[in-house]
């Protein structure tokens, strides 16, 4: 983004989105993030004001849903696609700087003979990841709130309250072939939108719709990545959880420290 471009959004919008507006926003944020995608070609369109402390504190959550969109599901001739360089770059960045949460990916023998299977089954060739470890899920989660204060701020043009919060929940693509997605999820959203500019498009690795509520408790947000991963997130206040979610409930501020 050029420095004019960037000034004017600092100056019409100038609360951080990431933290109830509590702080100035002295930063663009892109999300999804520029490494996400080959040679950083990254098209315009969701830049998002943010203080120092919540952009520096999702590298980590950022720098995992960027590889899982690289990673595309469906291998030919050997290479993944959508950018084999980027992938690898990615891969060394994980095994220098978060290599717990890198082993932690490593599928069992079960879940790849279970990948075959599917693979067997549809006629085309699938890599298989492990999502279930806790080091994983959080990072699969705190990255989808970290869409969803983003996608949030871009609907209302204004942060997140504080006492309000981001509720996710992550589909994998397995989940997604065996028709686990409870697809009247979609019958709740418009069409969808991606990041585009000029001949460039982002179509083919990220998709999302959003939209707000009628009686105006929040924001819905729905957000795919290739074929890898999938969100439906919810931005607001007023919905019931139980112990069980709170690993999936994130509210202003919790990027800061991390």
């Amino acid at each position: 983004m050029r420095g004019n471009e960037r000034k004017i959004i600092l100056s019409r919008y100038n609360k951080c989105a990431y933290c109830g507006g509590t702080s100035l926003a002295t930063e663009i944020d892109h999300c999804p993030p520029k490494q996400m995608f080959p040679k950083g070609q990254r098209p315009k369109g969701l830049e998002i004001p943010s203080c120092r402390g919540c952009n520096a504190g999702s590298k980590r959550c950022e720098a995992f849903g960027s590889l899982l969109a690289q990673i595309e599901v469906e291998q030919e001739f050997g290479e993944i696609k959508g950018g084999l360089e980027q992938l690898k770059k990615l891969l060394r960045h994980f095994q220098n700087n978060y290599p717990d949460l890198l082993r932690a990916l490593e599928p069992t023998s079960a879940q790849v003979r279970d990948v075959s299977r599917l693979s067997t089954d549809q006629g085309r060739s699938y890599g298989a990841l492990d999502l279930r470890a806790p080091v994983v899920r959080q990072e699969l989660f705190k990255f989808g709130a970290k869409l969803g204060f983003a996608l949030h701020w871009n609907e209302r043009k204004a942060p997140l309250e504080m006492g309000q919060y981001v509720a996710v929940s992550a589909y994998s693509n397995v989940q997604a072939i065996r028709d686990e997605i409870p697809m009247g999820l979609f019958d709740l959203m418009p069409g969808s939108n991606t990041l585009a500019q000029g001949a460039k498009s982002a179509r083919d690795r990220f998709v999302y719709s959003s939209r707000s509520m009628e009686d105006s408790s929040g924001t819905v947000h729905w957000v795919t990545f290739g074929q890898s991963i999938c969100y439906f997130i919810f931005a607001g206040s007023g919905l019931d959880f139980s112990k069980d979610d709170e690993d999936r409930v994130f509210y202003p501020g919790c990027f800061k420290g991390t």
